[in-house]
């Protein structure tokens, strides 16, 4: 047996990311999701290249993305419930080695009457996508509790994402041309493999959590009932659904921005696939800036004000980089809109955690994801329809005002939750993580 690290409270100079880096379980936890998030984004720009090279089908490109976000929203709140069953730990460790044996067969693609194996494959690694993501939202707030270092560990893991997505966008495409799609699958893999490594590896086990009395939880009506459970806490708490629905608004206007993403690039800037990439890279400089500012702003802001603002600043961000001509221009843009869009998402990640028990955090955390898949893919759907019937600039001030909706919804909805200091105080005093030592693995 080992000691965990031992957490102190975040004072006056522990501002940052350094108080979630403290805890050495955190380290490995974030540097597989770094690794992983990296190799995922490497293959994010490839295979829609390989795909349209393969059939010319803009269409066929297209389903590539839709094949990864179907999963989400068909199976992600039932996936809940075995989260919060199972060792969250394990789970994750499980389906990281899932998902690196899932891409390998992208590797066998090489004609046009293979695209189907793209499908699958990329459907079989979103579907234990579903498993590791609600699965590390519960963990963490076991890990380091929910003060503030919760909200370190979240700046944290979003800088992350927007340094792999700043990278990944621009290094996939190069790597791609200079190696082939077999050296992007066999880096992603290896990435997976190394989360796996990283989980392996750490000293830190949650406690047990016993079965309901008297139930079996094999049982049809156990499942539906614990299922259930989740769906009343995120109904009984208004401040988090009022965050659910602000957030379904967010991303069905950011899916319909993502579908005008690449006429946008050809018709207004005149541009080819390179210019994509440097825009996606853009809004992951604009995510980089915005997770230290979300952090600072979560925890002196009013939550209602916080998220109602950085909603409605999104919205007119987005709406003026779709306006402008000139590719300097919209990347300014594009890194404004990413920094009042990582604020919100760290806030609302945030107050799911801090207001959730640990025993349904994984269901809520599913039914969460699933709802915002379903409005991402939703969102990108009607921006297609919508551009080809209403035009671009219509579908432009829709996919905005979606959004902006969002922020009003958030305005509206977002009562209670509105004193972040004794919030995260109460939060640290009921949930701090234990720090004696670990149980051994049984």
């Amino acid at each position: 047996m080992v000691p965990t690290t031992p957490l102190r409270r975040g004072g006056a100079g522990e501002d940052g990311f350094v108080l979630a880096l403290r805890n050495s379980d955190f380290r490995l936890l974030w540097t597989g999701q770094l690794l992983s998030s990296l190799g995922s984004w490497f293959l994010l720009v490839a295979i829609p290249y390989q795909v349209f090279e393969l059939t010319g089908s803009p269409a066929a490109t297209g389903f590539a993305f839709a094949a990864q976000s179907v999963p989400a929203f068909v199976l992600g709140p039932a996936v809940g419930v075995a989260v919060d069953r199972w060792d969250r730990r394990r789970t994750m460790l499980v389906a990281s080695l899932g998902q690196a044996g899932c891409v390998l067969p992208l590797a066998l693609v090489h004609r046009a009457d293979q695209i189907a194996i793209v499908y699958l494959a990329l459907m079989a690694e979103s579907a234990l996508g579903q498993f590791y993501q609600p699965a590390q939202r519960a963990l963490i707030p076991g890990m380091l509790g929910r003060a503030d270092e919760l909200t370190s560990a979240n700046a944290l893991m979003a800088a992350s994402n927007a340094v792999t997505r700043l990278a990944g966008a621009s290094l996939g495409g190069v790597v791609f041309a200079a190696a082939g799609l077999s050296a992007l699958v066999t880096i992603d893999a290896a990435t997976y493999v190394a989360v796996a490594g990283c989980l392996a590896l750490l000293r830190w086990r949650a406690a047990a959590r016993p079965a309901a009395p008297g139930r079996d939880p094999r049982g049809v009506r156990a499942i539906v009932a614990e299922f259930g459970a989740g769906f009343r806490h995120l109904a009984a708490c208004r401040p988090l659904w009022g965050l659910v629905a602000a957030a379904a608004a967010f991303w069905a206007g950011n899916g319909a921005f993502t579908a005008l993403l690449v006429p946008y690039s050809r018709l207004r800037l005149h541009g080819g696939p390179g210019d994509v990439g440097f825009l996606v890279a853009a809004t992951g400089a604009g995510y980089l800036a915005g997770a230290p500012l979300g952090r600072a702003l979560y925890r002196h802001a009013v939550l209602r004000v916080l998220v109602a603002a950085s909603l409605l600043v999104t919205a007119a961000a987005y709406a003026a980089w779709f306006s402008v001509s000139k590719l300097d221009l919209a990347l300014i843009l594009a890194a404004v809109t990413g920094m009042p869009a990582m604020v919100f998402l760290i806030a609302r990640l945030t107050y799911l955690q801090q207001c959730t028990p640990d025993a349904v955090l994984g269901r809520v955390s599913a039914i969460c994801l699933a709802a915002e898949a379903l409005a991402g893919v939703a969102g990108t759907a009607v921006g297609g329809v919508l551009t080809g019937l209403a035009g671009y600039g219509w579908t432009v001030a829709a996919a905005a005002a979606a959004i902006a909706a969002g922020g009003l919804l958030a305005a509206r909805l977002v009562t209670g939750g509105s004193q972040p200091r004794a919030r995260l105080r109460a939060a640290s005093a009921a949930t701090s993580p234990p720090t004696g030592p670990v149980r051994p693995d049984p």
